[in-house]
């Protein structure tokens, strides 16, 4: 069973060695309390953080496109907590036809989409789109223009950090790591109240899960071929 925030709180006033009861709920908690479930949210959120694209905070987006629209926001994208595209995921579909006409869109820069795509009559070309670029507000520019024509684009996308809120709560990432947050939330603890044992073994306890997580949870590294 994954693990909530409620009882992620609760483990680490245990393992910072604060013995009174359980906390029944974090609704209005006070004092000591506060601060220990303040510290397991920015723990969590601070391991999200550690990499922009962690393996559990890949997701998927698709919309359909609309005539004459060459920009689409991340909401309009359907990207639900969008923090950084996949680019190297791009593709679209004629929407009627379906996945027999799926093909690869290609990426281009900004500048370059810009002066072939925002220049002169290239303006108002429409067809298939065939390129796209990510415009430095971070919504997604597609080239030519979509026609009447319906198309589908999807592709990936790697969501920002999520904070924790209810007491059923549960952080995203694989159930057998989540003691990583509580070794976070413990060198919090240790460093406000000058527990440096404390510190310490939640320093070490969380660099060795990181290691761990890092193996699990990141792309694999793909070595490039011979240089000719």
């Amino acid at each position: 069973m994954a693990t909530t925030f409620l009882q992620g709180v609760n483990l680490t006033r245990l393992e910072c060695g604060i013995t009174s009861g359980d906390i029944s709920t974090l609704v209005g908690v006070t004092g000591k309390n506060l601060q220990i479930k303040n510290w397991y949210s920015r723990a969590w959120q601070d391991v999200q953080r550690v990499h922009a694209n962690w393996e559990w905070m890949r997701s998927s987006f698709s919309f359909a496109t609309v005539a004459n629209q060459q920009d689409y926001t991340a909401t309009q994208a359907g990207a639900t907590n969008y923090g950084k595209w996949m680019p190297e995921t791009f593709r679209n579909t004629i929407t009627a036809q379906g996945y027999t006409s799926e093909l690869w869109i290609e990426e281009w820069d900004w500048e370059t989409f810009r002066n072939n795509y925002v220049f002169g009559a290239q303006r108002t070309v429409t067809g298939r789109p065939v390129v796209f670029a990510i415009r430095p507000n971070k919504s997604i520019a597609i080239g030519p223009l979509p026609n009447a024509t319906g198309y589908t684009c999807t592709g990936d996308y790697y969501t920002s950090a999520l904070a924790l809120s209810a007491d059923a709560d549960v952080p995203g990432l694989p159930d057998q790591f989540v003691d990583i947050i509580m070794h976070k939330a413990k060198m919090y603890y240790g460093q406000e109240e000058a527990a440096q044992e404390v510190y310490n073994g939640g320093m070490a306890d969380y660099e060795r899960m990181l290691a761990e997580l890092e193996c699990d949870q990141l792309p694999d590294i793909d070595l490039g071929g011979p240089l000719v």
